[in-house]
């Protein structure tokens, strides 16, 4: 049977891979390339999402059909309510 203990402080023991250590600065120096790169490219697809929103709004003005009515009130102040529960349970309409 294995001890695992034993295992496990025999693999902290050993050293790991010496290109293990320079992964750190790899990373952040693509992140760092990427950021400068990334800010140019945001501020391309936020100009053009401002645009086809500013266009669709412009378009969907120009395609209104016509001047918007008001339809009938459907509640007047000081009529009681025609669907209220009290109306309703005393039979008056």
């Amino acid at each position: 049977m294995v001890d695992v203990d034993e295992w496990l402080a025999r693999l902290a023991a050993t050293p790991g891979p010496p290109r293990l250590a320079l992964i750190d600065d790899a990373v952040m120096s693509t992140l760092a390339g990427r950021k400068a790169s990334g800010r140019s490219e945001s501020l391309r697809i936020a100009a053009l999402a401002f645009v086809a929103a500013l266009g669709l709004g412009v378009v969907s003005t120009g395609l209104s059909v016509g001047h918007a009515q008001g339809g009938r009130a459907a509640f007047y102040a000081g009529t009681a309510a025609a669907m209220a529960p009290s109306t309703l349970l005393l039979g008056r309409s």
